[in-house]
Order: structure tokens, then sequence, then C-alpha cells
């Protein structure tokens, strides 16, 4: 019974029924975007786009929203991952905040942060004077009050993605062989812990980067009305009544899909790309790691272990940016090689320069 239900015929078979809902809709906007309820042709819903004022600082406003949501969604979940996994915190209120739906999220920023929120009453309440002041927050023409709501959500969902992930790697050992190296727990988390996670979180990165492009309910709530999302925009026109209007709409879908669709393109085959060229780096660095032991342990001597404990040398960018892309073994074994043939170097210069003036 349970082979039947689980099996792979079946898998396959509710793949397709999913496939199939999903393109259903697609289907759809591509008969009207072609014409099918105005009987126009897609000329026409072209210059009804083209004619829509203000559409491009629409499309400049969602896309800068959209971009700096991902950015500091990264950098939030960063920090909270690294205070969870390090720390062994609990990340109960990160589920807490994920189960809030994004409209009462918007609508309680809304409520707080307006100019006759609860925050200006606040701080109002001590004062003669009861004029509330005036200004747009969160409703912004900026997409200030949008963006918060996106990084307080985005980040909460990409920290309970990446918590375990984190903890699948090595991050105690890492911990210790850069504690070596003068570092501390949050720079080796930043250069070399972090990068491995956020690789394997690219495709919810892909997520939250097409959410934030066609988020509906935040930008119908937060969204400025002087210049309003493109996803608003979509709405306005599939509501319209003209049928030309719909067109219109069922096209910009559709081309936002297509722009979705070469973004995800081109970000799996730059991280390919990126991954392709990491044997070659570390067979290069083991390489260099045994010429250099066997080249400079004569001049060592007893002193040998405290390369380890040499921390105050400059970095090298380059190196330590190409460590951040490598596993966590691979990663700290270059940091510790870097460290050491540096203050190599350095020890055996000073040691035939004792040499000499004897």
């Amino acid at each position: 019974m349970a082979h039947t239900v689980c099996g792979s015929g079946s898998v396959k078979w509710a793949e397709r029924v999913f496939i199939a809902l999903l393109a259903l809709p697609v289907i759809g906007l591509i008969w009207q975007g072609a014409g099918g309820v105005s009987g126009q042709p897609i000329q026409a819903g072209l210059r009804y786009l083209a004619q829509e004022p203000a559409l491009f600082q629409s499309i400049t406003l969602t896309l800068c929203v959209a971009a700096g949501s991902v950015m500091l969604s990264l950098w939030a979940t960063a920090w909270l991952t690294f205070r969870v996994v390090s720390a062994s915190q609990s990340d109960r209120f990160l589920s807490l905040t994920l189960a809030i739906p994004h409209s009462a999220l918007a609508l309680g920023v809304l409520l707080f942060f307006g100019a006759s929120g609860v925050l200006v009453r606040w701080l109002l309440s001590g004062s003669a004077e009861v004029t509330l002041p005036d200004y747009l927050f969160p409703k912004d023409r900026y997409g200030l009050g949008v963006l918060l709501v996106l990084v307080l959500k985005e980040s909460a969902f990409l920290t309970l993605l990446a918590i375990p992930l984190a903890r699948r790697l090595p991050l105690q050992a890492s911990f210790h062989m850069t504690r070596e190296c003068g570092w501390s727990d949050w720079q080796a988390w930043r250069r070399l812990v972090w990068p491995q996670v956020r690789r394997m979180l690219r495709a919810p990165i892909l997520v939250v980067f097409a959410f934030s492009l066609a988020n509906l309910e935040i930008a119908l709530v937060l969204g400025s009305d002087q210049t309003p999302f493109v996803a608003v925009r979509m709405l306005r026109w599939l509501t319209d009544p003209s049928p030309v209007a719909q067109q219109a709409g069922a096209i910009a879908i559709l081309a936002l899909l297509l722009v979705l669709v070469f973004i995800s393109l081109f970000w799996f085959r730059l991280d390919r790309a990126l991954s392709m060229q990491l044997p070659s780096k570390v067979t290069a660095l083991q390489s260099w790691h045994y010429f250099l032991c066997w080249f400079l342990f004569p001049y060592f001597g007893s002193d040998w272990t405290a390369l380890f404990r040499c921390n105050c040398l400059p970095r090298s960018p380059r190196l330590l940016n190409t460590c951040g892309r490598f596993q966590s073994r691979d990663g700290c074994f270059c940091v510790v090689l870097w460290w050491r043939y540096y203050c190599g170097l350095l020890l055996a210069f000073g040691r035939w320069t004792q040499l000499g003036q004897q």
C-alpha cells in the first residue's frame, strides 16, 4: 500500500498534475495577451502599456525595492543564523514572525508607524501640543515601508532555511582553526561559513526576489499612491472593464515571468561556473603547501607551531575572498596556509639575516 501511494509512478503522476495546474493560468494569459478577449492584435496592448503614465518610475521602484529587500534580508539572515547557531538560541520567534500573514504585518506597521499611529500618539502623550506630524511613512514614495515589511518577513524565511544547513557544516572545527589565525567567530562565520550557506540558499533567494517583484498585498497596504508598484498596476489592468487594458495586464504578467526565468537561468549558470573553478584552486594551494613545508622547515626548528599564533600581519583580500567560496574544510585550510607561508617567509628571512651577521 505504501509503495503504491509513494512509489515513483505516483510521484510522477502528481508532478504532472501540479505542472498542468501551473500551466493553465499561463495558457490563459497567453490567450488573453494575444487578443483572445479584446479581439485586438498584440500591438494594441503594447501601445496601451507605452501610454501608461509613470510606468518607468514604477518599474524602477519595484526593482530597487526587490533588490534592496534581498540584500538586507541576506545580511539579517547571516546575523540571525550566526546568533542562533553559535549561541544555541531558540528560533521560535522566527517561526512566529513567519506565521504572521503579510497583509496583517503590513497593517500593523501602518497602524504603528503612521502619522496618526500608536508610536506618534505615545510620543505626544506627554506634550501640550496635540498636532500630529505630517509625513508619509510608511506609505512613502520611496517604498521604505514595503521594504521594511519585506525584510522582516523574508529574513525570517531565509533564516529558518539557513539554520539546518549551517548545522550540517563543521562549525566548531572552523571556529577553532580560525581562532588560531586571530579571527573572531563572527569573522570566521562571515568570511568562511556564511558564503557556503548562502550558496546552498540560491533557490530560496530567487523565490524571495520573485515574491518581492510581484508582491501585491504589501504594496496595496503600504505602497505609495503617487508611484504605485508594478503589481498594483497589473491588478488594475486585469480588473479594468476595458478589454485592451486586460490584454495589457496579461502582457505585463508574461513579461514579468520571462524576466524571472532569464534571471534564474543566469543565476544558476553563474553559480555553476564559479563552482567549476574550485578543484584547480584547491589542488594548487595544496601543492604549494607541501613545497613550502619542506623548503622552510629547516629554518623554523621548534618555532614552527608559533606560526599558527601570528595575527599581527595584514590579510590578503583576494585569497580570503577565494576561500569564502570553498567548503569549510578547504576554506579554513587555505586561510591557515596563507598565514603559515607569510609568517614563514618572514621568519626564514630573519634567520638568514642572523646567520649572515654571525
